[in-house]
């Protein structure tokens, strides 16, 4: 009887360190689309740019200005249905400038890119039309 409820205690042992493994990969996975998202939306931003002389318009969202257009694909990469659960995706543009951050797996962790090249952690969404 006592090795059975041992046998049961390491069972259980084991599938929570399973299940602690699973919730990790899962969350690294989301953290790779988030960025592998972004890093779309910043080829997709460099070929509305060529097309727009660098015009990005003002944009204080993700539905407006070049975060709207559809015939670069821009619109999809904004949009977050295409993102993990949970994810927030923050836009910003002005004429020149723009820069987009989305939350990652872990609270408080964000992953920035703009128009300075900058690709990046953050520890808060974007506020200007660049990463901090």
């Amino acid at each position: 009887m006592i090795e059975l409820l041992v046998f049961v205690a390491i069972i259980g042992m084991v599938a929570v360190i399973i299940s602690v493994g699973i919730s990790i990969s899962r969350n690294k996975a989301n953290d790779t689309k988030v960025k592998s998202q972004l890093a779309s939306l910043v080829r997709a931003i460099a070929i509305y740019g060529v097309a727009n002389n660098n015009d990005f318009g003002i944009a204080l969202d993700c539905q407006n200005g070049v975060f709207a257009d559809t015939s670069s694909d821009i619109a999809s990469f904004v949009n977050t249905a295409n993102y993990p659960t949970g994810t927030e995706i923050v836009c910003s543009a002005d004429i020149n400038r723009w820069a987009v951050s989305a939350s990652l797996s872990s609270k408080g962790e964000y992953w920035c890119v703009d128009s300075e090249d900058k690709v990046q952690r953050e520890t808060s969404h974007i506020i200007t039309s660049s990463c901090s």
